[in-house]
């Protein structure tokens, strides 16, 4: 029930985990813009300022100028979002502005339903928004060609979120994906604990932490690749948000977000959820997995066929493989 919920989300101001911005400027209503300028800003993480900042296009057709303010790593991301005419990173280089609203606000201004949720996927720099596709020109490091499939990993979160231990997993769990003939891993973890550099200097993963300076250079980097299969951190929705086939790790309360129960998620057309079935129990999820992306890349064992099948008419070679 996200219109009942989102109204009640504003109950966050009332805690005491949320220090609210206070704006002489009002908070925005919905109403019409056409000659104001609206300033969106962030209150939370990097992965709900890029889960949210989709809205600015819906905001940007009530008229006037969007401004999104927003930390410097997001800037250049940022930049390249149709309908938005300026991204300010220094709250004292605010030009003035009429109204204002917090980015997770927005769905509940907007009157957010589960069957109207804005998901024109990819949102941020490529194909359809305002910034002309990534070339490799733009790229300050590129991927090796290779027949395999491109895999880019993450497994912790940021450690200031307070369930960061419940939706993280470690780097040895992937390991065991790493026997898959057809598929090659990348690593997009930025901040690398020692044993994780231990674990990844033997292993045959490329450790791409020194590449990733912004949020753009990761969105660069995640464009070569195929598929992305990470935790539930700001790198989900960043994968999510550029339209990239994107597998996401849940811990067995999940995020609001993500709902119950469902594989897909209505937010992103291209993310395959993969949940805890029991409270951090992540080996059942790998398993799954492990499975898929065998099947992904052509290289699991062949499903068995029965001798009456192989025996059934129209069956010209019993020796042929199962399609």
């Amino acid at each position: 029930n996200l219109q009942r919920g989102f109204a009640e989300y504003e109950w966050r101001w009332k805690t005491q985990e949320l220090e609210q911005r206070y704006f002489a400027q009002p908070l925005w209503d919905g109403s019409d813009l056409q000659g104001k300028t609206i300033l969106l800003y962030p209150e939370q993480g990097f992965g709900d300022a890029i889960h949210f900042v989709r809205y600015a296009t819906l905001v940007k057709a009530k008229g006037g100028k969007v401004m999104v303010a927003c930390h410097l790593l997001l800037k250049r991301l940022f930049e390249g979002i149709a309908g938005v005419d300026r991204v300010v990173t220094n709250p004292l280089d605010l030009p003035d502005f009429q109204v204002q609203a917090p980015l997770l606000s927005l769905p509940h201004i907007l009157g957010t339903t589960l069957e109207n949720i804005p998901a024109n996927i990819p949102y941020l720099q490529g194909a359809g928004t305002g910034a002309p596709p990534l070339q490799p020109a733009d790229f300050k490091f590129t991927i090796a060609p290779t027949d395999k499939l491109k895999v880019g990993i993450v497994w912790t979160g940021g450690p200031l979120h307070r369930k960061n231990h419940d939706r993280s997993c470690k780097l040895s769990d992937f390991v065991q994906l790493l026997d898959i003939p057809g598929a090659s891993f990348y690593s997009l973890q930025k901040d690398l604990s020692a044993s994780d550099r231990t674990l990844l200097d033997r292993q045959p993963i490329e450790d791409l932490s020194k590449h990733l300076g912004d949020f753009a250079d990761t969105a660069a980097i995640i464009s070569q690749l195929d598929l992305v299969i990470c935790v539930d951190t700001s790198v989900a929705h960043l994968a999510g948000a550029l339209g990239k086939p994107t597998w996401i790790l849940l811990s067995f309360v999940p995020d609001w977000r993500w709902m119950l129960e469902r594989e897909d998620s209505p937010w992103y057309p291209t993310a395959r959820l993969f949940r805890q079935q029991t409270t951090g129990d992540w080996e059942p999820v790998f398993d799954r997995i492990k499975a898929a992306l065998q099947e992904r890349t052509g290289t699991g064992a062949p499903p068995l066929q029965s001798p009456r099948s192989q025996a059934e008419p129209g069956n010209a070679d019993p020796e042929a493989p199962p399609r």
